[in-house]
C-alpha cells in the first residue's frame, strides 16, 4: 500500500508492441535497466504455473509458422513459445519495485476449457493461513484464495476467473490482491494494472482457438 492509502501499483505503460525473436538490434534480449531480467521472472512465473495447473496447450501452429511469440498490450504480456509438440501460451504481468527493481508480484493466466485460470507469484513475509482476496477497483472482495504452496521464486496461489469477476476486470483500472502482512496481521493491498488486460485477453482467444 502506497503512503497515500492507494493500492501499491509498480510500472508503467509500455504501448503495444511486437517483440520478434532475437531481442534488441544486437540480437540480445531486451531487458529493462534497474528490474529484474525478464527471462528470469518468466521462468518463475511459468514454473509456478506448471507446478499447480500442468502446462497451457495449444494445438493451432503460431501465426506465420513462428516458434515463439511476445506481444505486449500495455501493461500485460501475450507470450507463446513451442516445445517438440505443444505450443504454450498465456498472458501474464510482473510488477517491481521501482526503488529496489525486485519483483514484489507476477500473474499468468491461460485458456483451458474455456475458463480462465492461472497462478499469482506472491512475495513472502504474508500470512499464509489467511489467503488472499481479489477486488476489481473499489468493488466487492471475493471469496478468500488459498495459498497452494512456497517456492525458491514465491508463493503460489492458483486462480480462477469468474464470470462475476471477469466484466469488472475489462472494464476496471486496477486488480487488487488483498493479502495479510505476517508480521504486523494489517491487511497488505497490491495492484496490478487492468490497462491491455482486455485486449490481451482477446488476442489469447484468439490464438487458443
Amino acid at each position: 500500500m502506497s503512503p497515500d492509502g492507494k493500492p501499491a501499483v509498480f510500472g508503467g505503460k509500455d504501448g503495444h508492441r511486437i517483440r520478434h525473436p532475437g531481442g534488441g538490434a544486437s540480437g540480445d534480449p531486451v531487458v529493462k535497466a534497474g528490474r529484474t531480467p525478464f527471462l528470469a521472472v518468466r521462468t518463475a512465473v511459468l514454473a509456478a504455473c506448471a507446478f499447480v495447473l500442468g502446462a497451457p496447450v495449444l494445438a493451432a501452429p503460431l501465426p506465420g509458422g513462428a516458434n515463439s511469440l511476445n506481444e505486449s498490450y500495455q501493461d500485460w504480456n501475450v507470450i507463446c513459445s513451442t516445445g517438440k509438440e505443444s505450443t504454450y501460451c498465456g498472458m501474464s504481468q510482473v510488477r517491481n519495485d521501482p526503488k529496489t527493481g525486485k519483483r514484489v508480484l507476477a500473474v499468468e493466466l491461460r485458456i483451458s476449457q474455456g475458463e480462465l485460470n492461472g497462478v499469482l507469484l506472491m512475495p513472502f513475509g504474508l500470512a499464509l493461513d489467511k489467503g488472499l482476496s481479489l477486488q476489481a477497483d473499489d468493488g466487492d472482495k471475493g471469496p478468500a484464495l488459498r495459498f497452494s504452496t512456497c517456492q525458491p521464486f514465491g508463493c503460489i496461489v492458483p486462480i480462477q476467473l469468474d464470470e462475476k469477476l471477469l466484466p469488472r476486470l475489462k472494464s476496471g483500472k486496477t486488480l487488487n490482491v488483498v493479502a495479510t502482512a505476517s508480521d504486523s496481521g494489517k491487511p497488505i493491498t497490491f495492484g496490478l494494472s487492468l490497462n491491455g488486460f482486455s485486449a490481451a485477453l482477446a488476442r489469447l482467444g484468439d490464438l487458443a482457438s
